[in-house]
């Protein structure tokens, strides 16, 4: 089995598509638990293929760079002499297969049929699982037969409760329908401005004493320094994250990824992380094209030879 047949076995098993550039894209397929002809079949997975999937998406050569340590462009070379091989072997004997994910065959019509391996990396996950015939499932026993009997509660005891709750009820009831007397007289006294003498409910028939004089001080702030407020300004919405980055470090961790980003901030301009990997990019971009514009920069291809464009998923 060859290096790239490995990352094609990683990435069934991984992901939904896998496009094997000019051969065409391996696509999986998944179906739920079901019940059929009387027996419980467990979920499965399995793979077909697309024979006019066959532009790059970058995914198979982006697990190579990770995975083998290469530059994109090495990865590309890598699985365009693979892909060559398989049309070789494929024109001589009608027949080519990738271990644990199907084999391509040629039909007298000279169309190309893809049988895929029943047990493949594709339906792994659910290997351990085997059909359940409905007919051997036992009912469960009555509660009758297991011999314990739950008391019944008797009628009294339940009349006894309704009319526990029935008197709970009434006495809630002329609880809150009782009117309630406030005396005015023995409400607190509010305090009065300046030394103005304090009034009982008692007193008020009489004229109120009202101060002749009655001082306000109010703090008037400087204008200098006075701040008017302003409308709260909406927040900026989130920018989204590109899709497509330009790696030049791939690190096992973060403070090893931030150590690295400082030795090559003339560069790096951030980090990106993605099962369990924390890589440094110079460049983002929407597309492989985008993202890859600064590798033509000499002086950065001089200092980053081994730069590749990583896909996020």
């Amino acid at each position: 089995m060859t290096n790239v047949q490995r990352h094609i076995q990683y990435l069934v098993a991984s992901t939904d598509c896998v496009i094997i550039p000019g051969w065409g894209g391996l696509i999986a397929c998944s179906t739920p638990a079901r019940v059929d002809g009387g027996r419980f079949l467990p979920p499965s997975r399995t793979v077909v293929f697309n024979p006019a999937l066959t532009h790059d998406d970058g995914i198979l050569a982006s697990s190579l760079c990770r995975r083998e340590g290469i530059s994109y462009d090495a990865a590309r070379a890598e699985i365009a002499s693979e892909v060559g091989a398989m049309h070789s072997a494929y024109d001589a004997s009608g027949i080519v297969a990738i271990p644990r994910v199907g084999t391509f065959r040629r039909l007298s019509d000279s169309t190309m049929r893809f049988d895929a391996d029943p047990t493949g990396v594709a339906g792994a996950s659910y290997a351990a699982l085997s059909p359940i015939s409905l007919a051997d499932l036992q009912p469960l026993a009555p509660a009758s037969d297991s011999g314990i009997k739950i008391p019944r509660e008797s009628i009294g005891k339940r009349m006894l409760r309704v009319a526990a709750f029935i008197a709970i009820l009434l006495g809630l009831a002329l609880t809150l329908s009782t009117p309630i007397s406030v005396s005015l007289d023995r409400q607190a006294d509010f305090a009065a401005v300046g030394s103005a003498p304090t009034h009982r409910r008692a007193d008020m028939t009489a004229e109120p004493a009202i101060p002749a004089t009655v001082k306000l001080i109010i703090a008037v702030p400087d204008s200098a320094s006075s701040v008017v407020p302003t409308a709260a300004r909406p927040a900026p919405e989130p920018k989204p994250e590109p899709d497509y980055y330009l790696i030049i470090g791939s690190l096992d961790s973060r403070a090893q990824a931030e150590r690295w980003m400082a030795r090559h901030s003339d560069t790096a301009i951030g980090i990106v992380e993605r099962h369990g990997r924390y890589r440094v990019y110079a460049a983002t971009g929407s597309s492989i094209e985008e993202a890859s514009q600064l590798k033509s920069d000499p002086d950065f291809a001089r200092r980053n030879p081994e730069a590749w464009v990583y896909r996020r998923r």
